[in-house]
């Protein structure tokens, strides 16, 4: 079940076996701190239902973006060395983020499969 409402988050917490929240800006990543509160509401929720938050899948989409990308003097999520990428990874695992999924997407069919295999190559054992 997707959505970040209150009632979205308690509809997931009750219903779901899943919970997708989704960012109020699509391009850009929900920041592990702001998610953290979400997921104690989802929670809370849950254990009211008499359900276990735990065996509630979360899933997070993301860009994947290329090392140069940032925003003002900050590095921008999900850029950089894969140590970087990986750093955030766990970063939302600690959370309870379950699965990420990340949008690889470019114009050009053959760079987007570059960026996957180096995601799947280079980031993805160090987590």
């Amino acid at each position: 079940m997707g959505g970040q409402t209150r009632l979205a988050i308690r509809r997931a917490a009750e219903l779901g076996d899943g919970w997708h929240p989704v960012g109020a800006t699509p391009a850009a990543p929900l920041e592990p701190e702001d998610l953290l509160k979400d997921m104690k509401l989802h929670a809370r929720y849950a254990e009211r239902a008499g359900r276990d938050p735990a065996k509630i899948e979360v899933s997070v989409k993301t860009p994947l973006y290329d090392g140069s990308r940032a925003t003002g003097r900050e590095r921008r999520r999900f850029t950089g060395s894969p140590d970087q990428i990986a750093s955030v990874i766990r970063m939302y695992q600690d959370v309870g983020v379950s699965h990420l999924i990340f949008d690889v997407r470019s114009a050009d069919i053959s760079e987007t499969l570059e960026r996957l295999e180096w995601l799947v190559r280079d980031v993805v054992p160090q987590v």
